[in-house]
């Protein structure tokens, strides 16, 4: 990464790993299920831990690149995926990650204009792994197997990692419901109550201050990114959802804040 920041043409080889990384993840459950599972190491008291449905949690870069991977996989057909969202060049230049990399990345070259610029056409590259190429087809299955595959989309209102506008921006894309009632209307979502069957959207607010609105990094870090996760509305729902006939259940009195 050090070396795309200082010459902006090494960036193909991070595209590669991307490349490689989704191929990995594509084999993982395969090899867990079909050779491990029978290793002492993955038996409690004489019983294996898992069988062989596979489902899906991803968190964060998990969560990000978990909607290719379930775009992808023909037997991961349903999946939690907690603080993700899509489109890299949105998010780096609003994320506060990346206020570090940034730094140096101005030391090679000084003009904003051009940092803009540069991370434009890094994302041709990036298209390739990155979510938003996938979203329309997860649904869907249509590049896998062809059948429906259910997914439950939980953020955190004023996430300072993976900024809100960009995992709006993957909702959106996939179609997902909001499920109701939510913190507020998210433009180009339908409200649907629960329980039903399917997929959903689903913010949480952890008191986290505002970010800005602009192309900014926030200064300071409110832990909202990894709070929701250890919710116990948000564990209940995931449990809910992960179950073999689960759904989609509303687990907060009301809409899911801290009150």
């Amino acid at each position: 990464m050090a070396a795309a920041l200082a010459d902006a043409t090494e960036f193909e080889a991070i595209a590669d790993r991307l490349h490689q990384g989704i191929l990995d993840m594509m084999l993982l459950p395969d090899l867990v299920a079909r050779y491990c599972g029978d290793d002492p190491a993955f038996s409690f008291e004489g019983h294996r831990v898992f069988d062989a449905q596979r489902y899906y949690l991803g968190i964060s870069q998990g969560a990000i690149f978990g909607t290719t991977l379930m775009a992808l996989h023909p037997e991961i057909e349903r999946g939690v995926l907690n603080v993700g969202a899509a489109n890299y060049q949105v998010m780096i230049q609003r994320s506060r990650n990346f206020r570090e990399f940034e730094r140096a990345h101005a030391l090679w070259y000084p003009l904003r204009s051009d940092r803009v610029l540069i991370f434009a056409m890094m994302q041709q590259l990036w298209d390739e792994t990155d979510p938003i190429s996938y979203l329309p087809f997860v649904l869907d299955g249509t590049l896998s197997t062809g059948r429906g595959k259910k997914i439950l989309y939980t953020v955190a209102h004023n996430d300072v990692q993976v900024p809100n506008l960009a995992s709006d921006i993957a909702a959106r894309s996939m179609d997902l419901p909001l499920l109701s009632p939510p913190l507020f209307p998210v433009w180009g979502l339908t409200e649907v109550s629960a329980p039903f069957d399917g997929s959903a959207y689903v913010y949480f607010d952890t008191g986290a201050p505002p970010v800005p609105t602009t192309n900014t990094p926030p200064l300071e870090d409110a832990g909202a990114h990894g709070t929701v996760r250890t919710l116990p509305s948000h564990l209940e729902m995931m449990r809910a959802f992960l179950r073999p006939d689960g759904q989609v259940e509303q687990t907060c009195e009301g809409p899911c804040d801290p009150d």
